[in-house]
This record gives structure tokens, sequence and C-alpha cells, in this order.
């Protein structure tokens, strides 16, 4: 079961991959600084998000499966999962676990985060060479994705505001994604043709 609760951590390479190719496909044009150094920096941050916080969210599980573990006819189990040291004991642990969580994630939040300002500069200022990616796609981009989900949260009812607001960072890059695909097949355009040396439409 440790496995499979970290299933989210599995996905993120392949969403890291599936998300930085597509942009880089749009951003090509627009030169190496504006193409494959923010896409780079966006693979490296959900890869690192994705190992260091949904991955370690297995291990918050471990300490409570021993606290519910079945101990009947054991008295002396029985008694130490009874007993206050032991319930201090866990939410220590716990809360240690949750801080190593966060600081082992901190520097995948701030690369993401650096890598879609670099990625909504490129498109609003780089259009001429970017020509696939009209500046409209930054309406798309991860920091107005996380405007408008605050925003919303504030006018629906618990438990549904919690609900959108912590998948905030899953809105951000699906939201990303959904606008970049639309762009790519709107210009026809193939993941193909990052074989090619230019940018290449499909007939």
């Amino acid at each position: 079961w440790l496995y499979v609760a970290q299933a989210g951590g599995w996905m993120y390479p392949i969403w890291a991959i599936s998300t930085a190719l597509p942009l880089y496909v749009g951003l090509r044009d627009a030169g190496w600084w504006y193409s494959t150094v923010p896409c780079v920096l966006m693979v490296y941050g959900l890869c690192v998000i994705g190992g260091s916080l949904h991955s370690a969210f297995a291990f918050l599980t471990v300490l409570p499966g021993v606290y519910h573990q079945d101990s009947s006819g054991i008295d002396k189990w029985e008694k130490l999962v009874a007993s206050p040291a032991f319930a201090s004991f866990l939410d220590t642990s716990q809360s240690r676990i949750c801080q190593h969580i966060m600081v082992g994630c901190l520097p995948g939040y701030l690369a993401v985060n650096l890598a879609s300002a670099w990625i909504a500069y490129a498109v609003a200022t780089k259009s001429k060479q970017a020509k696939l990616f009209p500046k409209w796609l930054n309406a798309f981009s991860p920091f107005v994705t996380m405007a408008w989900i605050s925003a919303a949260s504030y006018l629906l009812p618990e438990p549904w505001d919690f609900y959108l607001v912590g998948c905030m960072g899953t809105w951000g890059v699906l939201v990303l994604n959904i606008g970049v695909t639309y762009v790519l097949r709107s210009e026809k355009v193939e993941l193909s043709s990052l074989f090619n040396s230019r940018s290449v439409k499909a007939d």
C-alpha cells in the first residue's frame, strides 16, 4: 500500500515531460534562453514536487498505521498506544515529517514558479519569434489561474472551497496545458516537429 500511496509521485515525471514538450514546440523559435531553459526548469520543478512532496505523503501514513494496528490480546501494546506519551510522540513526529516534506519540495516549488514567470515573459515579449503562441495564452498562466481559483474559493461553501484551493498547484499546470494544447491544435502543429530544424504545421 505504501507504493500505491506514492502513485502521485510516479506520475509527475510523465506529467512534467508532457507539459514541457508542447511548451518547447511553441517557444522554440524564441531562442534557447526562452524555450529550453524554462522548459527544463519546469520539468525539474515538477519532478522535485512529485518526489519530495506527493511521494512523501505516503510516509505520513506509517505512524498512524501503528496506532490503528490490531493489538487485541496484547495488553502492553494497548496500554502503550493509549498512553498520552504516544499521542504526544505521534503529534511531534508527524509535524516533523511535514516540516521535512515542505523543505524538501521548496526548490521544486520555486523552480515551477520561476519557469512559469519565464514562460509568461517569453509569450508576452517574444511573440514575433514564437509565432505559435499568442499573447492571450498568458490568460492560462499558472499565476492567473491561482488568482481566479483563490477568488472562486470565496464564493463556494465548505468543504468545496477547500477542495478547490487544495488542488491549486494542480490547477495551475492543468489549465496551462489546456491552453497550450488548444493553441497547438488550432495551428495544427504536431509534436513530430521536434525532430525538424524548424516548426512544422501539419497539412
